[in-house]
């Protein structure tokens, strides 16, 4: 019945078979019709999902790039204060090394003015007791 149907609605007026069968041609029109405009319809929403998936896949490749360019750069900043961490320390070695010795410069030197100043007074004291001789 179907193959004798497509082919009555070949005929030279297509008017003939929905008079002859009435709804049911009718009905199978609008049937056919919607088939075809769902599969249509069916084809633009592939595509657009096609072309959304593309969007997204090529988006999540690129933030994969970013991603991973990111994690490099992450690992050279870390290296780089580890780096700076590690002078810090040198210098800061250098600068208690530095310190100690100025602790035993001015200590050295607290005992160099000691000493001066015992001498001076030595001398002072030398001084009045030869001006104490000449006067006498």
């Amino acid at each position: 019945m179907p193959l004798f149907f497509l082919f009555s609605l070949m005929q030279a007026n297509p008017m003939t078979p929905i008079w002859q069968w009435g709804a049911a041609t009718g009905s199978a029109i609008v049937c056919t019709g919607l088939f075809l405009w769902s599969q249509i319809q069916i084809a633009i929403l592939k595509t657009g999902i096609d072309h959304s998936i593309e969007m997204i896949t090529e988006s999540n490749n690129t933030l994969k790039a970013m991603v991973a360019r990111q994690l490099e750069a992450q690992e050279k900043l870390a290296d780089s204060v580890a780096k700076l961490a590690e002078a810090v320390k040198q210098q800061s070695d250098t600068h208690e090394e530095q310190l100690a010795l100025i602790r035993d410069m001015a200590s050295e030197q607290k005992i160099l003015s000691s000493n001066q100043m015992t001498i001076m007074n030595g001398f002072q004291r030398v001084v009045e007791q030869l001006i104490d001789a000449v006067r006498a």
